[in-house]
């Protein structure tokens, strides 16, 4: 689910210019020609922009050791834009003015500088926390234990003879007590998505996997289906009650883990309880598609022009439809409740194929082969840098993140991009491309679970509260019920 946790953002990986030359190392411009110090960042426009006034720059002039000034105290002006070529924030510095009594960097000078003067300037390296935010909404994914809604199911239950209401506060387990608790002075539930019900991937290869404990590890059915050779051979009874219990597992496993999910994998059969929790009865799913718009007029707004030609994107639903009709039978007074999401058709452009690992013909599948189980899902082929090189002989160490069923590559295929649509400073704006994020030694968020803020950046507008998507939802139901017609009663 999605939790508010009010964090202040830091900006890491700014680009400091000065007149449009990277100062990653140090860079003398004469003082005549200072113009404009640039920092460049992500697009980050939803959590607010670097505070100028927390700006340093390494500075001096003439032979003068660099020293850490304020950017402000050399410059009079600032202002912030967006470079559309790179969709990268920019917070620009302008109107330099330095006097020497200020700096006190050349004793005896005068007041202002020599034009003539070198002018040395080098970042300082510092990572920026932002602290002028255009809401206290900075979210993130939490993960809980599925077990605490059956535990809160049962702790209500259990409170029926009070005579009392049941009270959930910030102490409650998650998710349900997050909310109503405050992060950083703030309150979470003034949040824009605060306790939002995350859904996940549409399933494909890298989005669906087991648990490699449930499959190898201790009590796994590896080991408990495992048929015992000791004595030097074994029955063919033990091999089938082997192969029976193998099967068995095998569907436990895959079916969902709830009570519900053991019944139907073991006796093919629903239970039957009452309905304290949602009951799911159907659904309805369509395609939503996105296709260019241009201008055919030039149009001027008090805030934006656009000229003639000016290329935008609208939605609309495609001929797909699936689902939609459903009979619910209501044995007891209930709401019947409807929960639309959108779900990202997903791109990848970050793993390797995994074919490149073959290494000669005995390597592909063989028919004799087949339903031989499950093999591991190697995290090469979601992203590249999940993969190390040993230093000490340049061995390759792969990683999994699960167990799917055996030769999978060979029966299904995920989408990919190429070209400048794979480089997220060029055009993978326009794509949904899945950008795993990376962390010391591996990828930082391997989860089928979608974060939402992860695909705003295809928009203009990328606050966490923009509307971008406007749904109108029309249902036609039929509902039968007890009731009489008639309006006045006999007397």
């Amino acid at each position: 689910m999605i939790h508010t946790t009010n964090k202040p953002t830091e900006l890491t990986q700014v680009v400091t210019e000065i007149n449009g030359l990277n100062i990653y190392q140090t860079k003398i411009v004469p003082n005549n020609e200072v113009v404009e110090l640039k920092l460049i960042y992500e697009n980050e426009g939803r959590f607010g922009d670097i505070d100028p006034r927390a700006v340093v720059v390494q500075f001096s002039l003439n032979t003068a050791p660099l020293e850490n000034v304020f950017a402000d105290q050399i410059f009079n002006e600032h202002g912030y834009y967006t470079d559309e070529a790179t969709n990268k924030r920019v917070l620009s510095f302008t109107g330099y003015n330095v006097t020497l009594p200020e700096l006190g960097t050349l004793p005896g000078g005068t007041n202002p500088v020599p034009q003539n003067l070198p002018t040395n300037w080098l970042r300082s390296g510092a990572t920026y926390t932002n602290v002028i935010t255009s809401r206290l909404d900075k979210t993130e994914l939490v993960q809980f234990p599925l077990e605490n809604i059956d535990e809160m199911q049962m702790d209500i239950l259990a409170d029926v003879r009070g005579t009392s209401s049941y009270e959930i506060d910030k102490n409650s387990i998650a998710p349900f007590g997050l909310g109503l608790k405050k992060e950083n002075g703030e309150w979470c539930k003034l949040g824009t998505q605060e306790g939002l019900a995350v859904k996940t991937y549409q399933s494909d290869k890298f989005n669906n996997w087991i648990n490699t404990e449930w499959i190898d590890g201790t009590g796994g059915v590896s080991e408990v289906t495992a048929v015992d050779t000791s004595g030097g051979s074994f029955t063919i009874d033990a091999l089938s009650l082997a192969n029976k219990v193998y099967k068995m597992l095998n569907r436990i496993n895959m079916s969902g883990g709830s009570y519900n999910d053991w019944i139907n994998a073991v006796y093919s059969h629903e239970a039957v309880r009452k309905t304290e929790t949602p009951v799911y009865h159907g659904s309805l799913i369509k395609e939503l598609a996105f296709e260019e718009v241009v201008s055919t007029a030039e149009i001027e707004t008090e805030a934006n022009e656009h000229p003639l030609g000016t290329l935008a994107g609208r939605g609309k639903l495609t001929g797909k439809h699936k689902g939609g009709k459903m009979v619910v039978k209501c044995h007891e007074p209930c709401y019947v409740m409807g929960i639309a999401s959108i779900t990202p058709r997903l791109d990848y452009s970050q793993g390797n194929k995994w074919d490149v690992n073959l290494k000669t013909l005995d390597d592909l599948h063989k028919p004799d082969l087949d339903q031989i189980g499950f093999q591991d899902l190697i995290t090469d082929e979601m992203a590249w840098f999940d993969t190390q090189i040993r230093n000490f002989d340049g061995a390759i160490e792969y990683n999994s993140v699960g167990k799917v069923p055996a030769w999978l590559n060979y029966m299904t295929a995920v989408n990919q991009t190429k070209g400048n649509f794979a480089n997220e400073n060029k055009e993978m704006f326009m794509t949904l491309n899945r950008k795993y994020e990376a962390k010391t030694g591996g990828i930082k968020d391997i989860t089928t679970y979608i974060d939402p803020s992860k695909f705003n950046h295809i928009f203009a507008d990328t606050n966490l509260d923009s509307q971008n998507f406007w749904t109108q939802i029309s249902v036609k139901n039929t509902a039968r019920r007890k009731m009489s017609a008639k309006v006045i009663p006999n007397l």
